[in-house]
């Protein structure tokens, strides 16, 4: 598996090309792993444009131990779902659904063009779904038992 935006990802699909040319490969990006292993919560969002983030949460407790993702599409979605997986980790859910706002992400992504504002929105639409399944996990943990196992 790649970390670096632009190469193949572990699918063996090869990059695609969008209208103005931009690369559409999968990216996974995170601070230790990409695609973790085992998730307490998870959740995946395609958005308008047609880009698709998904979100891999490990929980302590109730504190977001690692946020692992893999996104879909253009470098601006690449740069919002960083910034909401960096403000949400190491965080209690509580703390972690107020952050992953749009206007939180905006704050660590100050030089988003303003056509690609909707990436803000997606990301955090994305993480927020997340962070719902995190709390539904703690709140009934026998529910990991029965989670898919394929």
């Amino acid at each position: 598996m790649t970390d670096k935006p632009g190469r193949t990802g572990e699918t063996g699909t090869e990059p695609q090309l969008d209208g103005d040319g931009e690369n559409r490969a999968p990216v996974v990006v995170t601070g230790s792993k990409a695609v973790l292993q085992h998730p307490d919560a998870r959740a995946q969002k395609d958005g308008i444009c047609g880009d698709t983030i998904e979100f891999f949460l490990v929980l302590d407790g109730d504190r977001v131990a690692d946020v692992g993702f893999k996104v879909v599409g253009c470098k601006n979605t690449l740069a919002c779902a960083q910034a909401a997986a960096l403000l949400v980790k190491g965080r209690n859910l509580a703390e972690a659904g107020s952050l992953a706002s749009p206007r939180w992400i905006g704050e660590m992504v100050e030089a988003l063009p303003e056509d690609s504002r909707h990436c803000l929105e997606h990301a955090a639409e994305t993480m927020q779904l997340a962070l719902e399944g995190a709390v539904v996990r703690t709140r009934d943990p026998w529910r990991k038992l029965y989670r898919k196992t394929f």
